[in-house]
């Protein structure tokens, strides 16, 4: 997970979280806390309480063959305690061969992955997590001065994780959070892109039905965000939950038509043509004109947005 953290003023019991890609760290050496615009020589952020610790579950061996068996999509697992739908997890073999597989579904000690598996991994292989965890200080959660700054979408802190890997070597990675009031959330169902688009959910990607395409509305949500940050604008500040809701739907139409065209189907240029057109024409009208209100301090009150100049438009 290298998405920016949004983590929630004056509320307890948050952690930081690193999702390692080089696989299950044996140990986490140091985390350390600094406003992003300070050196790593500076005075640190007293953000953070205990221990890091890596994530205890899953860390299971296949109790079958997975692969190319009957359902390449399903593992037998020896114990499924913590494996969570929609976690990326590292499924590994002996051999070396491994591949980080995405929960569909877990029942009983069946676990489904979203995509057919690429390789072939004999009973023993392991399912684990490579995931390790921090808590949150609880007045350094609460102190007022340490919100985040909302006109920007550059996040506050900067988090130096120091990890020993399953190797034996040190690795540093660096993660970004902010301390908000209100997290950034775009409130889209499936339904609500099928009533403003008829026909969407008929016209899902075969890998994206299972969910209701709940993981392209995310994705699309995570592209309008980036979007806002073309545009200097942080999401997390938009005081506008409909309208923000409005883009995510009309991105998501987008996103799902390219989608058919990367996996092989055909796409109507017209119908693509007028959904980037609806798009970014609401985006114009919402984002780049003084429409939607934003909190420019972060304490959580709405101004009317900046226009963007035309000749950035």
């Amino acid at each position: 997970m290298t998405t920016t953290q949004d983590i929630q003023f004056a509320v307890t019991g948050q952690s930081l979280i690193l999702d390692c890609e080089d696989g299950r760290p044996a140990s986490i050496t140091d985390v350390q806390v600094w406003s992003t615009s300070a050196d790593d020589t500076s005075t640190e952020e007293a953000a953070t309480t205990g221990s890091a610790a890596v994530e205890t579950n899953p860390n299971t061996t296949l109790s079958a063959a997975g692969g190319s068996g009957v359902d390449p999509t399903s593992l037998t697992v020896t114990s499924a305690t913590s494996i969570a739908v929609a976690r990326v997890y590292r499924l590994a073999a002996a051999s070396g061969l491994y591949e980080d597989v995405t929960i569909a579904s877990v029942s009983g000690t069946t676990v489904t992955v979203k995509q057919p598996l690429i390789n072939d991994y004999p009973s023993g292989s392991t399912l684990k997590s490579c995931r390790a965890t921090i808590g949150i200080d609880a007045t350094w959660v609460a102190d007022l001065n340490n919100l985040s700054p909302t006109w920007t979408p550059n996040p506050a802190y900067r988090v130096r994780w120091t990890v020993v890997d399953g190797a034996g070597a040190t690795q540093v990675y660096d993660r970004y959070f902010d301390l908000v009031r209100y997290a950034a959330r775009h409130g889209v169902t499936p339904p609500m892109v099928e009533a403003r688009w008829p026909g969407w959910l008929d016209g899902l990607p075969l890998d994206c039905r299972t969910d209701q395409g709940r993981s392209i509305i995310d994705r699309a949500f995570k592209a309008l965000r980036f979007d806002l940050y073309g545009d200097n604008k942080a999401d997390q500040a938009i005081r506008n939950a409909e309208a923000v809701a409005e883009l995510t739907i009309l991105r998501a139409q987008l996103l799902a038509i390219e989608d058919a065209a990367t996996t092989g189907g055909g796409v109507d240029g017209n119908r693509y043509e007028n959904a980037k057109k609806v798009y970014d024409q609401r985006y114009q009208q919402f984002v780049r004109a003084p429409v939607i209100a934003v909190d420019t301090s972060g304490g959580g009150a709405a101004q009317p947005i900046a226009p963007t100049p035309l000749w950035r438009r």
